[in-house]
Formats: C-alpha cells, sequence, structure tokens
C-alpha cells in the first residue's frame, strides 16, 4: 500500500494514474481481508458471534473513497465498470444496500455491454429474494436469461427455481431446476 501511494505521488498527471489508483483500491480489500481472517483466527474457532474488525472496515471504506475517486477524477476511465462492480460489492460487505443497487444499476445503466452486468443482476436479484420482493428477483434474474447464453444463466435458473419454488409454482420451479 505504502510503495504504491508513493508511486501516485509521483504519478501525477499520467495517463495511468486512474490503473494505479484502482490497484490501491485492490491493495486496501486484500489488507483488509488479511485484518479479517486475523481477527477470526484470534477468537478461535468455538468463539461465538460475529468478529468486529474495525481495521478492516476501516480499509474498505479507504477502498470505497477511492474507488469515489476513480469515477470521479476520470469519468471515461476504461475500467470504470469494474469500478463500480467493487464498489457496491465493497457498500454491500459494508452493509449499505441503498448505496450497493445505486452503484449496480449505474453499472447496468452506464455499460449494459460490460460482462460484469450479469453478475450484477445476480447480486440484485439475491438482494431482492432475501427480502422476499420475489416479483423484482424474478426480474433481476430473468434479464440474465433474455441475454446472449453465458456461464451466469445456469446460475440464474437455479436462482429462478427457487423464486417459482417459493411462490408454490412447482411445475414452473421443477422446470427451471431440470
Amino acid at each position: 500500500i505504502e510503495v504504491t501511494q508513493e508511486l501516485i505521488g509521483r504519478s501525477r498527471g499520467a495517463p495511468y494514474l486512474p490503473d494505479i489508483q484502482l490497484r490501491l483500491a485492490e491493495l486496501y480489500i486484500e489488507q483488509a481481508r488479511y485484518e479479517f481472517y486475523l481477527v477470526h483466527e484470534e477468537r478461535g474457532e468455538s468463539a461465538k458471534g460475529s468478529a468486529v474488525a474495525p481495521t478492516a472496515r476501516l480499509l474498505k471504506e479507504k477502498a470505497v473513497e477511492t474507488y469515489l475517486r476513480i469515477l470521479s477524477d476520470w469519468p471515461k476511465f476504461k475500467d470504470a465498470d469494474k469500478v463500480l462492480f467493487f464498489l457496491g460489492h465493497e457498500y454491500r460487505e459494508l452493509g449499505q444496500y441503498e448505496k450497493m443497487i445505486e452503484r449496480y444499476e449505474e453499472l447496468v445503466a452506464k455499460h449494459p455491454s460490460s460482462s460484469l452486468v450479469n453478475d450484477a443482476h445476480v447480486v440484485l436479484g439475491d438482494y431482492r429474494f432475501d427480502r422476499q420482493d420475489l416479483a423484482a428477483a424474478k426480474g433481476y434474474y430473468q434479464k440474465i436469461l433474455d441475454t446472449p447464453n453465458s456461464p451466469t444463466h445456469d446460475m440464474a435458473r437455479f436462482k429462478l427455481g427457487w423464486v417459482y419454488l417459493n411462490e408454490a409454482d412447482y411445475k414452473e420451479a421443477f422446470h427451471q431446476f431440470e
């Protein structure tokens, strides 16, 4: 992280600066993961309740700030779709679901041909499914199936099967699972 921050300081105005900023955000996330696992390991397997890792949360927030800076300073960045996807992911892990939805919807609207659109639809569908908004979940999963065949299609059919199962439409659920 320190080396990358130094490189950013020496690279003001360079065309590759947003790529370095993206790498810095990735490093924050990687360090947050280490911090979380360290807290989890120190607590032991038998500890009850969720692990609190304030350092991990702080690092995730720094990553969010970095992603936002990239989007603000370089609105035409070639990997803006990735930045939006990763930003949505971090908002999800931080429990900021409205911001997560906002960023995934922005990804879909601004980058409809991105390879990450179907993944965003899976997350949005799962969010709606978890809140028992089955109609909205079905809509997101169906959007995936309306695109050319991809590895995400099997997951969408599986999840759509669960939507139909929860709606007691067993025939359609079976069809999706099949």
